[in-house]
């Protein structure tokens, strides 16, 4: 597969000359990239670049684990991330892989039950079957559905170290966890709660209102229910919003403190570079005043692409504003033929392939950023149009 995607107007494996906003340069040519999670604009943002190429004194890591040393960055940033999630403390990882591997083996113990939402996205999943040593502690509950999680609950009672594991929200459908309801039975179970929120952080808010429906404060999905301080482990990344690869895991002072104790990363793994930490701080530094403009944005680019795909008598799915949008095609087949002429054309996209629902399926899927400006928009839904109406004449020939 990834032989046939590559090449001059491959989907993957491409290398990426130079970066300017929404566009990027892949062979000398200028391509509309709509394949990146950069969903505040900021990964190019000079501020955050100046703040990289400030002067950092002798070294560009520490070259230990953290468990024998740390920076002042390290601790600014990790009092920043808790500030933005609203939680009492945070610590960072160099990936989500690790803060997943070591925040669920803290809270599973040697004898708990992992539980799975059956939507759950893979790093998860992995990281509970690695921590598990095995399949017998690991069980999948319908997507979404609290009572098929209760029924879980009640199968393996007489445990306070069970963990439910779930995202925050689902990028590809648009849709949230029921984060209330599956915290209530963690607590009345004694279970804790793991909230995977890569794509919610950044992105996703307190009050989300119709004109506003992201929300505001970019604090994660937790806020956007009011979850507030509590006894879950929110778990999230810095690479999908701000455009920094720095990982964290956030919660109360005692979970936080705890993790720090037993995680192996401390042990075994170098922390984040220097440079990053400092763009990190100037990432959310930029975030902390100019966050709901860019979050308005981004729901201004999702709404003109949604319009347009209309206008052509193109449905756009999900039906919401979460700045992953597609379109669906009938067979995998026919989603790589569409994908991969909106690449021939300078659009580049992303390639699903089915679903749980439809297996067969494929989507197109398009990542939007704050930094897809009206004629970016106007120019992908130009070329989506033409792509559609050339495979229709196809199909009556």
């Amino acid at each position: 597969m990834p032989d046939r995607l590559a090449g001059n107007h491959g989907l993957v494996q491409q290398r990426i000359e130079a970066v300017d906003g929404p566009r990027v340069r892949i062979d000398g040519r200028w391509v509309l990239n709509f394949a990146a999670c950069n969903y505040l604009g900021l990964n190019d943002d000079p501020r955050v670049r100046a703040a990289v190429s400030h002067p950092i004194p002798n070294a560009i890591s520490l070259g230990m684990p953290r468990l024998l040393g740390t920076t002042e960055l390290t601790d600014r940033l990790e009092r920043a991330i808790a500030a933005l999630t609203g939680q009492e403390a945070a610590l960072v990882f160099t990936s989500t892989n690790h803060a997943s591997r070591d925040g669920l083996g803290m809270l599973a113990g040697k004898t708990g039950h992992f539980l799975i939402d059956g939507g759950a996205y893979p790093i998860s999943v992995d990281a509970a079957f690695a921590a598990a040593r095995g399949e017998s502690r690991v069980h999948r509950f319908t997507h979404n559905d609290p009572d098929d999680l209760e029924r879980l609950l009640r199968r393996y009672p007489g445990h306070r170290n069970h963990v439910i594991i779930c995202d925050g929200v689902y990028p590809g459908k648009g849709t949230f966890a029921p984060l209330p309801a599956f915290l209530e039975l963690a607590e009345c179970y004694g279970a804790s709660l793991y909230i995977d929120d890569a794509h919610g952080i950044g992105v996703l808010g307190r009050n989300p209102t119709r004109a506003q429906p992201l929300g505001i404060g970019g604090s994660g999905t937790p806020s956007r229910f009011g979850l507030g301080t509590g006894s879950y482990l929110h778990i999230g990344g810095l690479s999908k919003a701000f455009g920094i690869p720095i990982a964290f895991a956030a919660g109360p002072n005692a979970l936080i403190d705890r993790l720090r104790s037993t995680a192996p990363s401390f042990v075994h793994n170098s922390p984040p570079a220097i440079p990053l930490l400092a763009a990190a701080l100037a990432a959310l530094d930029i975030h902390q005043r100019e966050g709901d403009d860019r979050r308005s944005q981004l729901i201004a680019a999702v709404r003109r692409f949604r319009a347009g795909l209309r206008h052509w008598d193109l449905r756009p799915e999900p039906h919401s504003c979460f700045p992953i949008q597609g379109l669906r095609l009938p067979t995998v087949a026919q989603a790589r033929a569409m994908t991969t002429a909106l690449r021939r054309r300078s659009i580049w996209t992303l390639l699903q392939h089915g679903s749980p629902g439809a297996p067969q399926a494929g989507a197109v899927r398009f990542v939007f950023s704050a930094a897809h400006r009206p004629n970016d928009i106007d120019e992908a839904v130009e070329q989506i149009a033409k792509v559609s109406r050339a495979r229709a004449q196809r199909g009556r020939g």
